[in-house]
This record gives C-alpha cells, sequence and structure tokens, in this order.
C-alpha cells in the first residue's frame, strides 16, 4: 500500500477524475475523517490498492442500492456533495474542503456551498464581533 501515509494519515488518489484530464490527476488526500483511516487499516492486503474495485464496479453497486432501496433522483457524485456540506458544517475552510473533495477550482466550490446556511451568518458575526470586543479589551 504506498499509496497510503500511515504517519500523516493520508492517502494519494491516482487518476483522480477531472474532466479536462484523463490522467496524471493524482492528489494527496486527508483520509482521518470520521474513522476512514481505520477502516482503510481494515482492508486485506491481497492487493497494491486500498481498496481493488473497479470505478464501474463500484457505480453500478451504488445503482443496483439506490434502486433496491427505491431511492430515486439520487446520483453517485451527489454523496460528494452531502460530504463537503457536513464538513462545512463541521467549520472546516474551503481549503481544507476542497482538499477531501478533490476541488481545484476554489470559486466552483465557493459557488455551489455558500448558501448552504445562509441562517448561521448572524452568529457568525456576533461570534466575530465579541472576538474581536474580547481582543480589544485586552489590548
Amino acid at each position: 500500500m504506498g499509496d497510503l501515509n500511515e504517519e500523516h494519515k493520508t492517502i494519494v488518489v491516482c487518476d483522480r477524475k477531472d474532466p479536462r484530464k484523463k490522467e496524471g490527476n493524482h492528489m494527496i488526500v486527508p483520509f482521518l475523517l470520521a474513522g476512514s483511516f481505520d477502516l482503510v487499516k481494515q482492508q486485506d492486503k491481497t492487493d497494491e490498492r486500498i481498496f481493488p474495485y473497479n470505478p464501474r464496479s463500484v457505480t453500478a453497486g451504488f445503482q443496483r442500492e439506490r434502486t433496491a432501496l427505491g431511492i430515486t433522483g439520487l446520483r453517485y457524485h451527489d454523496l460528494r456533495r452531502e460530504g463537503a456540506s457536513r464538513l462545512f458544517e463541521k467549520g472546516y475552510s474551503i481549503e481544507g474542503v476542497a482538499q477531501v473533495t478533490g476541488h481545484i477550482n476554489l470559486n466552483i466550490l465557493w459557488q455551489v456551498y455558500t448558501q448552504l446556511f445562509p441562517h448561521k451568518l448572524p452568529n457568525k458575526f456576533k461570534d466575530l464581533t465579541n472576538a474581536l470586543r474580547l481582543f480589544n479589551d485586552d489590548l
């Protein structure tokens, strides 16, 4: 498992999907989120790949299960958006989320996710104002 760096808990995703470039899209990805590192460590080491599956098989399996569960209108790609949304909810920066999701263009990521939590903006402003007040009081 040469693509796994246990010390840094990162993996190299080879040929990550990109609509403009089909090969050579290798990216180092943090892999310590929500127990995913532990999942990797549990995999049988029968192959040099961490998850030795054909990408088409994964997509077909997803579609099969989605149909069996009677779920309509859900695409595999929607899981990426859901994961990114959860990271933003946890307070990850846009750069941190991009590291996990593989978004190279931060503008795209920003445009898609800026409308997720508009109701939280007043509290964020209030928190920032309180932090600045505390900072000024310490001076």
